[in-house]
């Protein structure tokens, strides 16, 4: 599977070594943007690297990507290159105490029109990748769109990002829905986010709790 990006000048010279099973990935999904999902995918990976395992963060958003440009990097758009090459190094990178990202591309008719059987190839290749790493975090694209849900599938866990917004709540249990029908074998595990308290953070949960 190829990519739109070109090859990173300052990405590390080594390669995390090779794993006998791959990683395992966390898809971070939202039913709406707007919820703090992307953030929530970046501080993630920057945890996972900073308790030692080597990460990778990926912009799955297929048009609307925005992970290159919340973490201050600008990759440059020069054709297609193999996933492995597209790979950009933060603070270091996987092998340098940092996590790597592989970056989408932002406002791409090309990336977000693909058709199922390049995303399922697209899933298939971040698969492979994540034998060089210990853990994956997959940032999708917020809403039940077919492409997003394909790579959700890919997914061991999907982290639904969610506030107390009626929007919120409601188009978040209408992914965990569409994902039990599509991937039944992805485990949903809700985190709320801009909660003001504790309390109020557990209200939201318990309403969509009994709403699932």
């Amino acid at each position: 599977m190829s990519f739109m990006l070109r090859k990173s000048q300052d990405r590390p010279q080594a390669r995390p070594t090779p794993r006998v099973a791959p990683a395992s990935i966390i898809a971070v999904a939202s039913g709406k943007g707007g919820v703090g999902k992307t953030f929530m995918a970046i501080t993630l990976a920057s945890a996972f690297a900073q308790a030692g395992k080597r990460t990778l963060l990926v912009d799955g958003d297929l048009g609307l990507a925005n992970v290159d440009v919340q973490l201050g990097i600008a990759p440059e758009i020069a054709g297609w290159v193999e996933l492995d090459d597209a790979v950009t190094p933060v603070d270091g990178g996987a092998a340098g105490g940092g996590f790597d990202v592989l970056p989408g591309r932002s406002g791409s008719g090309a990336l977000a029109e693909l058709p199922p059987e390049e995303v399922a190839r697209l899933a298939a290749g971040l698969s492979a990748l994540a034998l060089q790493y210990d853990q994956v975090v997959l940032d999708l694209g917020a809403g039940i769109e077919a492409n997003c849900m394909r790579l959700a599938r890919a997914a061991d866990k999907a982290l639904m990002v969610i506030t107390d917004e009626p929007t919120s709540m409601t188009d978040a249990y209408a992914f965990i829905k569409v994902l039990r029908g599509y991937a039944p074998n992805v485990e949903p595990v809700i985190c709320i986010n801009q909660a003001d308290t504790r309390a109020a953070g557990q209200r939201t949960y318990e309403a969509i709790a009994r709403a699932c």
